[in-house]
């Protein structure tokens, strides 16, 4: 196959706009040159200052005139500033103005062609815009004309592509590649792949990635939820925690967990629809989510069961004290504490009259 000039991005693209490239001029100056641009410097340093000078002065007498004005009306200086400068000469909104597209028209066609450095100034355009009778004297239609070309203009300066001498010089290389990412980029015409072969949009292919993407993404947080699913808790423990619900549930299936689904057909039902995506979790939006927040708390004030209900505790509302542990000890440590000798350290008054009376006993007494 025959394959035409694609030695840049102009010529592969011939329809699209090329920002024209700007030399920097000439080399280096001469001493004259120098010693011209030293003198000029100069000179325009020395109007400045007394342009200055001018300006400080005027300055002075506008601002006794102002203050013998007041005293003469009997006002304030304040007053006075506030009435001159009531009136303001500029615009608040920013748009093409007929002049400037006035002297763009004229730059084109007196500079077209012409080496940097031959070009005309800005203050001789402006006197030959001024001295053209064909820009006098000008209709609605061609007005709107001029201003329409300097608006392109600026558009094809924003969105077109820059050239350089970098990339004319050698021809494009690199990878002929096409990357899908939340905002994607291809080379040139490599998204005609896509329609031509595969037959699915490029834009289309990017949105069915990002919703396979964000599928996968929230099964791995619902993936434990699904086998207990019940209907009681899934409005709160599912829909409220994560912001998402189950879409396209098969109709005339009840909505339980798959491990209570009681025929093979019902189990089948339900993979078939989850396996083409017929049944799938969808991402909610936060005004969605507080909606059914809302409609949730009108079903709880009309007496319905949000979430499964527990048997209420026989001794709900009474204290639960902390009771003692009994401890624990075995008949052989019970049976070695009574084997040990009693203490002598306290001896009863009992104990005492037996040991006289054995005493006296064996004496005779």
């Amino acid at each position: 196959m025959e394959r035409g000039n694609n030695s840049s991005w102009a010529a592969r693209n011939p329809t699209h706009p090329v920002i024209p490239m700007q030399s920097n001029g000439g080399g280096r100056l001469t001493e004259a040159q120098k010693a011209s641009r030293t003198l000029k410097t100069a000179q325009n340093k020395e109007r400045s200052k007394a342009l200055q000078e001018a300006i400080t002065q005027f300055v002075q007498e506008q601002g006794k005139r102002l203050h013998d004005l007041a005293l003469t009306h009997h006002i304030s200086d304040n007053h006075i500033k506030n009435l001159i400068s009531l009136e303001t000469y500029y615009k608040k909104a920013r748009e093409p103005q007929l002049q400037n597209a006035l002297i763009h028209t004229k730059s084109k066609e007196v500079n077209e062609g012409l080496a940097h450095g031959q070009k005309y100034t800005m203050a001789e355009i402006q006197k030959m815009v001024a001295d053209d009778p064909n820009m006098c004297n000008l209709s609605r239609e061609q007005k709107k004309d001029f201003i329409k070309q300097l608006m392109d203009y600026h558009e094809m300066k924003t969105s077109g592509v820059q050239a350089s001498n970098l990339h004319a010089l050698r021809d494009r290389t690199g990878i002929y590649a096409t990357v899908l990412m939340s905002t994607w980029i291809t080379t040139d015409n490599a998204s005609e792949f896509w329609e031509d072969q595969i037959e699915v949009a490029l834009n289309n292919m990017a949105h069915q990635f990002e919703e396979w993407a964000c599928i996968q993404k929230m099964n791995i947080f619902v993936r434990e939820d699904l086998p207990s699913l019940q209907r009681q808790n899934y409005d709160k423990a599912i829909v409220l925690v994560y912001g998402i619900k189950l879409d396209g549930w098969p109709v005339g299936l009840p909505f339980i967990a798959p491990s209570h689904l009681h025929t093979v057909v019902e189990v089948r039902t339900l993979r078939d629809a989850l396996k083409i995506g017929s049944c799938q979790w969808m991402k909610l939006t936060q005004w969605e989510i507080d909606d059914f927040k809302e409609e949730l708390q009108k079903r709880k004030e009309a007496g319905e069961a949000i979430c499964m209900v527990h048997k209420k505790c026989a001794d709900a509302g009474k204290p639960h004290k902390r009771k003692k542990r009994k401890s624990h000890t075995s008949k052989q440590s019970s049976r070695l504490k009574n084997m040990q000798p009693r203490s002598r350290e306290i001896i009863s008054d009992s104990e005492v009259e037996e040991v006289i009376s054995s005493m006296e006993a064996a004496l005779g007494m």
